[in-house]
C-alpha cells in the first residue's frame, strides 16, 4: 500500500510538470532577462568557486605541502603554518594529533606526517572553496604525508581549525604511520581511488558497533550541479519534480555496482570497491599525490545509474574495526593481487565482507530511516501498476483535453 502510495505521488507531480507549460500562458511562461541574468551569474559563480578550489589545493601543494615533505620526520607530526605571524599555534589542531598518536601507539619508523594550516583570508572565501586533503609520496625512503586545512585567526590571536576536518585529513596519514607503506597493490588501489575510503579515524577508540558516515550511505552519490545553482520557471519545477521522485524512488543514486551490491550480488561489490572511473572522471588533471575532496570535482555531466559510485569514506576504518589491527597489517603490507591479499588476510571474499558492511551501512543511513524505499532490481512489475499507468494516462488525456478546449475558446 506504502509503495502505491508512492507511485501516485510520482505520477501526480509528473503530470503536473508536463502540464505546467500548457496552464500559462506564453508570456507567464517566458523567463524574464533579470531570472536569465541570476541563472549565468549563479553558473559563473559555480565555475569560479571550483576552478578556485582547484587553484588553492595546487598552491598549497607546490609552495606550502611539497616544502614541508622535505622537512618532515618521524614520530608525531608537527604543525606549520602559511599565511600566519611566525607564532603562531593552533590549539585544537595540536589536541587532536596528540589524541591520535596516542592511539596510534607504536608507529612506522619511516612514516613521516605533517600537518599544514594555510590561512583561508587569503584567498576570497566568499567567491571560491577551499582545499582540505593531503598531499601524499609514497617514496623508497618511507611514506609522507602532508595533511592541509585552512585556518582562521580568532580573537585569542590563535589560529582557529575544526575538530572534525583535522582528524579527517589526517586519516590517510595515520594510516600510513600506523601501517607503513602499503604493499604494490594496494597502494597502486589507493592512488587510483585517492584514498576516498581511507578519510575516517573511527578505527582509533571505536568498537565494532560504532556505525561511522555519520547516516551517510555506504557508497558516495553523485553531485549534480543543477541541485546547487537558483532556477526560475519550467526548470524549478522540473527540479522539484526530480527532487520528490528522488524521496520516493528506490536508491538510484548508490550506482549499479552498490545497489546491486546491498542486495547480496558479490561480483558487483568487488567491482564497487575496486573500479576508480569515478574518481577518474571528477579529479581528472589533478597530481594523483592529492587525496580526494569533494571540492576538487570537476562536475561531470551524464551521470547515470550506471555510472560506479566510489565507497564511502569509511571503508577502510571499518575494516580494521571489523578485522583487528593484526590481520589488516597483513592484507596492507601484502604484494599480492588486491582481492587475494584480502582473501589470504581475513579467510573470505572481498565481495562477501563488502555486502554485509553496505548492509549495515545503508540500514543505519539517513536514506534508508526517513525513506525506506524498496531496493529494485531488473524489470519488476506489480499486478496493479499496468491499470495505475491506464488510469494516469486517461487523467492526463482529459487534462490535455481540457486545456485545449480553454485555448480555444480564449
Amino acid at each position: 500500500m506504502a509503495l502505491r502510495t508512492r507511485w501516485l505521488v510520482v505520477g501526480a507531480v509528473v503530470v503536473i510538470s508536463l502540464l505546467y507549460p500548457f496552464l500559462k500562458t506564453g508570456k507567464e511562461n517566458q523567463p524574464t532577462e533579470t531570472d536569465l541574468r541570476v541563472d549565468r551569474l549563479a553558473l559563473l559563480h559555480q565555475r569560479e568557486g571550483e576552478a578556485g578550489a582547484r587553484m588553492v589545493a595546487l598552491t598549497e601543494r607546490d609552495s606550502g605541502a611539497i616544502p614541508a615533505a622535505g622537512n618532515a620526520v618521524a614520530g608525531i607530526p608537527t604543525i606549520r603554518f602559511r599565511g600566519f605571524p611566525a607564532n603562531a599555534t593552533a590549539p585544537i589542531a595540536s589536541e587532536v594529533i596528540h589524541r591520535l598518536w596516542q592511539q596510534l601507539g607504536t608507529t612506522d619508523s619511516a612514516a613521516r606526517v605533517t600537518l599544514l594550516i594555510y590561512n583561508a583570508a587569503e584567498f576570497r572565501r566568499d567567491r571560491i572553496w577551499t582545499y582540505g586533503g593531503a598531499y601524499i609520496s609514497l617514496g623508497a625512503d618511507g611514506p609522507t604525508c602532508v595533511a592541509m586545512i585552512s585556518g582562521g585567526v580568532v580573537a585569542d590571536g590563535s589560529v582557529w581549525v575544526g575538530k572534525e576536518g583535522v582528524e579527517q585529513v589526517l586519516a590517510p596519514c595515520a594510516l600510513l604511520a600506523g601501517f607503513g607503506a602499503p604493499g604494490p597493490s594496494i597502494s597502486q588501489w589507493l592512488v587510483n581511488t585517492r584514498y576516498a575510503g581511507a578519510a575516517s579515524i573511527a578505527w582509533l577508540g571505536r568498537n565494532k558497533s560504532f556505525i561511522d558516515g555519520q547516516g551517510a550511505p555506504p557508497w558516495m552519490g553523485a553531485w549534480q550541479r543543477d541541485m546547487a545553482e537558483p532556477t526560475s520557471g519550467l526548470a524549478s519545477i522540473s527540479i522539484l519534480t526530480r527532487q520528490v521522485a528522488g524521496l520516493l524512488s528506490p536508491p538510484y543514486e548508490l550506482g549499479a555496482y552498490g545497489l546491486r551490491c546491498t542486495e547480496g550480488y558479490f561480483p558487483s561489490c568487488r567491482r564497487g570497491i575496486l573500479d576508480s572511473t569515478a574518481i577518474s572522471r571528477t579529479m581528472g588533471g589533478l597530481p594523483s599525490d592529492l587525496t580526494f575532496s569533494w571540492s576538487l570535482m570537476d562536475r561531470p555531466t551524464g551521470w547515470t545509474l550506471t555510472t560506479p559510485m566510489p565507497p564511502g569514506e569509511s571503508w577502510l576504518s571499518d575494516l580494521i574495526r571489523d578485522q583487528g589491527r593484526d590481520k589488516f597489517a597483513q592484507f596492507w603490507k601484502s604484494s599480492a593481487p588486491f582481492e587475494q591479499a584480502f582473501q589470504n588476510a581475513f579467510g573470505e571474499d572481498l565481495g562477501a565482507w563488502t555486502q554485509r558492511w553496505s548492509v549495515r551501512q545503508w540500514e543505519n543511513s539517513w536514506s534508508e530511516k526517513y525513506r525506506g524505499s524498496p531496493r529494485i532490481l531488473g524489470a519488476t512489475m506489480e499486478p496493479s501498476w499496468p491499470l495505475l499507468a491506464l488510469g494516469w494516462t486517461g487523467v492526463l488525456v482529459l487534462l490535455t483535453a481540457l486545456v485545449a478546449q480553454r485555448r480555444q475558446i480564449t
